[in-house]
């Protein structure tokens, strides 16, 4: 009945399965083989119960745990294979009334049921509650818990019937029902604000190849290695532990379209950017440094092999619930310069994007296979190995996880018709849909990284003072304003590269460009975003530093402390901003580490303890920083 389940191993898995222990995690892979025996390879039940040393009920029991369904359910699937886990939810059949105390399982579930019009009664007084804009409730709990008895006396409840015959009177399932009820409303008035065509058409399952994408991030169990040699001949050895894989995907041909790595503690809306970016860069073949590995005949992404995906949009993009993912960079990239709409899926469900999810444990279970993991869980087994075991340097890694997405790519799979994902997607260009392209304006990827703020001018032509304006603890001046000295006292629109902010572009109020204004001072030397210079600034004031160059305390304080994980992953940003090159690909000088030359641009990533400038005492008012002669070639 349902021929494109055959495929067990094509089933996505639930996120469930990856935080399980040693012992139930074979429990699981054993039911995941028993069930592959039957259903994929067509062994009998009594065959597969003697090889397995079970029971043939309870391969039968296994079987219906999986693809029997009530109605039009879906079935459980893989979240059968999970050891002790509830597939369907439990229905109580005996009576409340004058029980008191424990044994009332289900009654909260059995009173909605049971009582006419209190569901309704609850979802009016919570969506008054809300509000238009999704406030927070106005009415206590209390409040909520007073009203919902007073609707169960108004209908003939007595002191012997469920709720009033406890002592909590059912205070903590009401709790627990309206905060879940609450994240559904708000989804449906979400969801009711999108378009209402690609609501039908994601309903009726009709979006073509590269009409839907799945966007989300996932966290590498795995620390890298990674090595920065000076052209002095001394090292400094970093080691970069957990960072962030994030994946685009296209629904409909199964087909990975897009991914960047993050390396910060937590997704920045920059991360997403650059994700989403990759959709529509050119995809090239890495020059492959590691032995044994070699892409096989066919494999990559989209944006390099098919003609004319590398500036195709979707409809649609879905997300999660991420803070990043909500931002207005996110979401103005996504409606402004794909013109797509994006869909947020509920709280807590992650099997709403369930092929991006099933490519997140196929690449989670080659990480683990790598002497440098650090395992699913605090008490994984896999963690104590991987203290002792040298890691992988980061450039081998990132060359693997290349490899890996573009075989992927080219690897056949059953749900489609035993079509690789890239030839699915590649016959459906030919053959049935006519993509949607950016507009030509829109394919310079800097682009994507566009974003404005309006700005205060300040100066003073009689005091000589040039216009200039303050953003981001710096001030900037330029020709843009010297050629307008009439915006003084005035506010302009200046639009910026979130990944380069040196540069300021100014428009007038009517659209038309003014020129251009650059940063001042010690902030000119390397590219940089407003991320890394709100942190340099946050480590100069914890500190108290007295040098006049933050970036030269926020270095100092990175390499004091460079064994702390976050340490190493700002340090690690630092280190590629400083050579735009490093973002491309790191290269590799010839050893195991994965050893980089860094160009003189960079200030020597010193180990030896530094003299440290006496701090000056501490008054009642804040003191002024010491002008300190810096290094000469730091920004050489």
């Amino acid at each position: 009945m349902r021929p494109e389940l055959v495929a067990v191993s094509d089933w996505p898995l639930p996120p469930a399965s990856i935080d399980l222990d040693r012992r139930r995690r074979q429990q699981f892979d054993t039911r995941r083989n028993i069930v592959v025996a039957v259903v994929e390879k067509g062994h009998f039940p009594r065959i597969v119960a003697r090889d397995f040393r079970i029971s043939t009920s309870q391969v039968y029991y296994l079987l219906n745990r999986c693809l029997a369904s009530d109605g039009d359910a879906l079935p459980a699937l893989a979240h059968g294979f999970i050891p002790s886990k509830n597939i369907r939810p439990y229905t109580r059949a005996k009576s409340t009334r004058s029980v008191g105390g424990p044994g009332l399982a289900g009654a909260f579930k059995q009173l909605l049921s049971q009582t006419p019009g209190l569901t309704s009664y609850l979802d009016k007084l919570l969506k008054s509650n809300l509000g238009a804009r999704g406030a927070r409730p106005s009415f206590s709990q209390h409040q909520i818990h007073k009203a919902f008895l007073q609707f169960l006396v108004d209908e003939g409840a007595i002191a012997d019937d469920y709720p009033f015959n406890t002592q909590g009177q059912a205070r903590e399932s009401l709790r627990r029902y309206v905060r879940e009820r609450t994240q559904a409303i708000l989804a449906e008035r979400a969801s009711s604000k999108r378009r209402t065509e690609f609501t039908r058409l994601l309903s009726a399952g009709l979006f073509a190849p590269m009409e839907r994408f799945e966007f989300d991030e996932h966290l590498a169990d795995v620390q890298l290695q990674l090595t920065l040699r000076h052209l002095g001949g001394w090292n400094t050895t970093l080691r970069v532990r957990r960072f962030w894989l994030l994946l685009v995907l296209d629904a409909a041909s199964k087909t990975c379209v897009g991914y960047t790595f993050g390396y910060s503690q937590n997704i920045t809306q920059e991360n997403v950017l650059e994700a989403l970016a990759s959709v529509n860069a050119p995809w090239q073949p890495k020059a492959l440094t590691s032995p044994g590995l070699a892409y096989p005949p066919g494999a990559g992404l989209p944006a390099g092999l098919i003609p004319g995906c590398a500036h195709a949009v979707p409809l649609m993009v879905s997300l999660d619930n991420a803070w990043a993912h909500h931002s207005k960079s996110v979401r103005s990239m996504i409606t402004q310069k794909w013109r797509a709409a994006s869909e947020y899926g509920l709280p807590a469900v992650p099997t709403a994007r369930a092929i991006v999810e099933n490519v997140f444990a196929r690449l989670e279970s080659m990480v683990h296979a790598l002497p440098g993991t650090t395992g699913s869980h605090v008490r994984d087994p896999l963690r104590s190995g991987s203290r002792t075991l040298p890691p992988i340097s980061v450039e081998h890694f990132e060359e693997l996880i290349d490899v890996v997405i573009s075989t992927y790519n080219a690897s056949p799979r059953s749900d489609l018709g035993g079509q690789t994902p890239i030839e699915s997607l590649e016959q459906a260009c030919t053959d049935q849909i006519c993509l949607r392209h950016l507009s030509p304006l829109d394919r310079d990827r800097s682009s994507f990284f566009e974003s404005g703020e309006d700005l205060y001018v300040h100066g003073d032509l009689k005091s000589g003072v040039r216009p200039y304006v303050n953003w981001c603890y710096a001030r900037y001046k330029g020709p843009g304003l010297d050629q307008n000295a009439g915006l003084i006292g005035q506010r302009v629109h200046v639009t910026f590269d979130r990944r380069d902010i040196r540069e300021l572009r100014l428009w007038s109020g009517d659209g038309r460009p003014l020129g251009s204004i650059n940063v001042s001072g010690f902030w000119r030397g390397f590219a940089h975003s407003a991320a890394l210079r709100r942190q340099a600034m946050r480590i100069v004031r914890k500190r108290q530093s007295d040098t006049h160059n933050p970036l030269v305390a926020y270095l100092d304080h990175l390499l004091d402390h460079r064994k702390v994980a976050s340490s190493a992953l700002d340090l690690l940003q630092l280190y590629r901003a400083a050579d735009p090159t490093m973002a491309a690909s790191l290269q590799n000088s010839g050893d195991d580490t994965g050893s980089i030359s860094h160009p003189t641009s960079m200030r020597e990533f010193d180990t030896t303890p530094r003299p440290q400038a006496p701090s000056a005492p501490k008054t009642s008012a804040r003191p002024r920083p010491v002008r300190a002669n810096h290094d000469p070639d730091w920004w050489e």
